[in-house]
């Protein structure tokens, strides 16, 4: 794949994409008892979306690392903001 602005610009929009689509699945493997099938599934039902979006990208195998980090990230945080307290005045 020749890398232009325009892929940059795609990559960026689906690693962002990716991330925000991974939020409540964190939120939900955090709710769930660890190595149950809920947390299992929790992590791996994303994995779909995650691989048709690098297909649909056009991005070849050597991008997976980027979407495993976005999607990794995404349950990290997604599984921080429920635990924290936010008083909204």
């Amino acid at each position: 794949m020749d890398f232009s602005h325009q892929s940059a610009f795609l990559l960026a929009g689906l690693l962002a994409a990716t991330f925000l689509f991974t939020l409540p699945f964190g939120a939900w493997r955090a709710r769930c008892r660890r190595y149950s099938l809920r947390w299992w599934l929790s992590i791996h039902l994303a994995i779909p979306f995650v691989i048709f979006t690098r297909v649909w990208g056009g991005f070849p195998g050597a991008y997976i690392p980027l979407f495993v980090a976005a999607t990794v990230l995404g349950h990290f945080v997604g599984g921080r903001v429920p635990r924290q307290n936010i008083i909204i005045k």
